[in-house]
């Protein structure tokens, strides 16, 4: 049985955490997110080392044509990857997989229907729906309907603060459990301020030529992690 948060502070959110450690006895819902009040930059986010800017571009939908084609699941870090902060949180971008277009609202799509570009919608969509601060706009475009979407918009809906005292994690790696073209589910590590380690599962779906990502009932993006002592098993995958 998921533990419920008792605060309103407290809500899912993959990529804030102050700390992963005992995540997986009670479950990602007791974990507390920031949303600073500049839209969730945190001003004391460690730099990302340098690498070339991917170019994003806020194109009309016609635009879309990532080329990114291979359908063979993922087994060491992919190349042609940057990285970019987004409210904190490093996310990456490919050329090939997307994502393409970058909207002023925050929205992040046209991603490649490949692993790789399902692997990118992950990070990217389950840290926007959380840090945007147009997130409505993203949870009714990039998240699938249903029970997750209208449980997730009624709690965020209600809060009235959008700031808490929290901390960021970071990606740091990932191992794929299953791959369609329809739908796919990667285990994601990540890595907390004081350099625990927490392992959860994300989901997304295709759906109207793009990744959406799939939110549980009760609009939580992961079933309760559990705690790792390293990557071994993983492929590394971090932008900081």
């Amino acid at each position: 049985m998921r533990t419920r948060a008792s605060s309103t502070a407290r809500r899912p959110g993959l990529f804030a955490s102050a700390t992963l450690a005992g995540i997986g006895a009670v479950g990602i819902a007791l974990i507390m997110m920031r949303l600073a009040g500049d839209g969730g930059a945190a001003a004391s986010a460690p730099p990302i080392a340098a690498s070339p800017r991917t170019s994003v571009t806020s194109e009309p939908s016609g635009a879309c044509r990532p080329t990114d084609t291979g359908q063979e699941v993922l087994q060491a870090p992919p190349s042609g990857v940057t990285w970019q902060l987004f409210g904190g949180v490093a996310l990456p971008y490919s050329a090939t997989a997307g994502p393409l277009v970058v909207e002023g609202s925050g929205v992040a799509r046209c991603f490649a229907r490949s692993p790789l570009g399902a692997l990118i919608a992950t990070d990217q969509l389950s840290a926007r729906y959380l840090l945007s601060p147009d997130w409505r706009t993203i949870v009714r475009t990039q998240v699938v309907a249903g029970p997750g979407r209208d449980a997730y918009t009624a709690w965020r809906s209600g809060q009235r603060v959008n700031a808490f005292d929290t901390g960021y994690a970071q990606v740091a790696g990932f191992r794929f459990i299953t791959y369609t073209p329809q739908c796919a589910v990667i285990e994601k590590v990540m890595r907390a301020g004081d350099g625990s380690l927490g392992v959860f599962d994300l989901t997304v779906q295709w759906e109207d030529g793009d990744w959406r990502l799939q939110l549980q009932p009760d609009g939580v993006a992961n079933p309760p992690g559990h705690d790792v002592e390293s990557l071994d098993g993983y492929v590394p995958w971090s932008g900081i």
